[in-house]
């Protein structure tokens, strides 16, 4: 006799034993006890582990577990306690086995849905469940019952396809939809109903008879809408970090893991084979989940954008932690947000560049906040520029990709929220001047107290002849090549570019610019200018 219910028991232990070698089964309600006793019966290889069992004596049970837990590598093993809860486990002998090793708890209502997904309705296992006298015996025999009946030409043709890929074939009139028409909707209705739990009437009866009109003009085409309603409902409830507000959502929270794991496989994909037919319908179902819109929080929202008011409400309230300097919160979202994880992004543009830009916003202000740069306590100085070669550099590096950023997308008539994204890019700036100022400012002391020309090696006028001239001495040919204002974060960048190449040594070291820091005397101090320390400038008689 086929027993589906219990085979996805020993589906289930089988997967629970290989991740986690000792495996202590609490069964409170002793659901399990005949069946334990003929899975230790038939030894250890229909679970893949040895089976031992309390059955009244915890001094026969600790002397059989002594002899499977000799030696270092723990040996397979599950232990079936019936009558014990997590709680009064730990007043027996067993306290440590059960610390050690891993706790396992199985309702058989959880047990029963489990293995209904895929096989038997939802409606149909709470009609069982109802009836009473439930037991794992009587599960068996009543699903065997239920698969065996279901079996019509049509579920045949059905068994194995997606649930995503059924609908779009509904919608697309594919050759498969073409022989599911006329009296076999309702083999359909039933074979999405076991692999999603899409419940017989959702979200009415009135919806469902209206859908399954056979005679009814593109009656597969409704059907195909309220089923793929539903995945996306479920995966919106599941992605929930709250419990869902709106009536249309409720029926969606009591599933099974199976049939949550098909909703979300089959909305993926519906994103990602019919993007049109799933913006659409998720853009008419989101005005049916008004209230859902505004209420809870932002970060209840979950990781997954169903529904494009999540995206939307997510970006506003980025951009309005960007402005109060959350930058963490901001940089988790526009992290998940631009990892791929939301349609709308791919269905308007310009959400992305809002997001790259909260995503470079929320990267320099993390830095300016985490910054421990300080002059200050600079003993000169060298010392000061050393510490912006290894600290600050990186910040304004990380400023100019931002306003880069900024100065590319801000012109743009097309971005959403546009005030907001000018108010957040407005905060970050004030955030690195303000940085920016206070590092000056202590610079300037610095220069004040210890004098503003550093040692010769950070000179800008020994160049030349510390760096240049030792490579003419050289017999290979020596270019030297000048960049006008090139920051030391951008020459950063470069050798990091240039580092790519295998074959290539690069070597980096700050120098202070002249004063004053313009063109015609720093371009002039690069070349061999300098006499005994002190520039000298030679004149060509005009």
């Amino acid at each position: 006799m086929i027993e589906p219910v219990t085979q996805t028991l020993i589906e289930q232990l089988r997967r629970t034993i290989v991740t986690h070698p000792i495996v202590v089964w609490l069964d409170k309600d002793g659901h399990y006890t005949q069946f334990v006793d003929e899975l230790a019966a038939d030894g250890p290889t229909r679970i893949g582990a040895p089976v031992l069992r309390y059955r009244g004596s915890y001094l026969e049970l600790m002397r059989s577990l002594a002899q499977m837990t000799d030696g270092v590598d723990p040996t397979p093993l599950l232990v079936h306690v019936p009558g014990a809860s997590r709680d009064s486990i730990e007043r027996t002998p067993l306290l440590e086995l059960k610390e050690t090793g891993y706790e396992l708890r199985k309702g058989l209502e959880t047990l029963i849905r489990d293995a209904a997904a895929g096989r038997v309705t939802p409606e149909d296992v709470d009609g069982f469940l109802a009836a009473g006298a439930v037991s794992l015996a009587t599960a068996d025999a009543w699903m065997a019952k239920r698969v065996a009946a279901a079996d019509d030409a049509a579920e045949i043709l059905l068994r194995g396809t997606d649930p995503g890929r059924l609908i779009v074939d509904l919608v697309d009139k594919s050759p498969l939809a073409q022989e599911l028409g006329g009296d076999r909707l309702s083999a359909v209705w039933h074979y999405l109903a076991t692999q999603t739990g899409l419940p017989d009437h959702w979200p009415s009866a009135e919806r469902r008879s209206w859908a399954m009109q056979p005679k009814a003009d593109d009656a597969q085409r409704r059907l195909a809408d309220l089923a793929a309603a539903w995945v996306l409902c479920v995966e919106y409830v599941h992605d929930l970090q709250r419990p869902p507000i709106a009536a249309l959502l409720e029926p969606a929270k009591p599933l099974a893991r199976p049939l949550i794991g098909a909703c979300r496989s089959a909305a993926a994909t519906l994103r990602a084979t019919a993007t049109n037919y799933y913006v659409a319908l998720a853009d008419d179902l989101e005005d049916q989940l008004v209230i859902e819109c505004e209420e809870g929080t932002p970060d209840e929202l979950g990781r997954i954008d169903t529904f494009r008011f999540e995206e939307d409400r997510l970006m506003r309230a980025a951009l309005a932690d960007v402005q109060v300097r959350n930058w963490a919160q901001a940089a988790k979202w526009a992290a998940q947000r631009l990892a791929g994880k939301s349609i709308w992004l791919d269905v308007d543009p310009p959400r992305r560049k809002v997001w790259e830009l909260i995503e470079k916003a929320t990267r320099l202000g993390a830095a300016i906040d985490g910054s421990t740069l300080s002059y200050a306590d600079a003993r000169n100085i060298d010392e000061a520029a050393r510490r912006y070669a290894e600290h600050g550099a990186v910040i304004d590096g990380l400023h100019r990709e931002f306003e880069q950023q900024a100065e590319r997308d801000l012109p743009s008539s097309s971005l959403p929220h546009a005030e907001l994204v000018r108010g957040a890019v407005v905060a970050v700036r004030a955030c690195w001047r303000a940085w920016a100022e206070a590092g000056a400012q202590q610079w300037s002391r610095v220069c004040e107290h210890e004098g503003p020309l550093p040692d010769s090696s950070l000179q800008q006028r020994t160049l030349f002849e510390q760096v240049v001239v030792p490579l003419l001495a050289d017999s290979e040919r020596t270019a030297l090549v000048l960049v006008d204002a090139m920051r030391y974060e951008m020459g950063q960048q470069l050798r990091e570019m240039i580092g790519e190449q295998a074959a290539t040594t690069v070597w980096l070291s700050p120098r202070l610019a002249e004063l004053p820091t313009i063109t015609a005397v720093g371009m002039n101090a690069l070349v061999p200018t300098v006499q005994r320390g002190r520039m000298v400038p030679l004149f060509d008689g005009k």
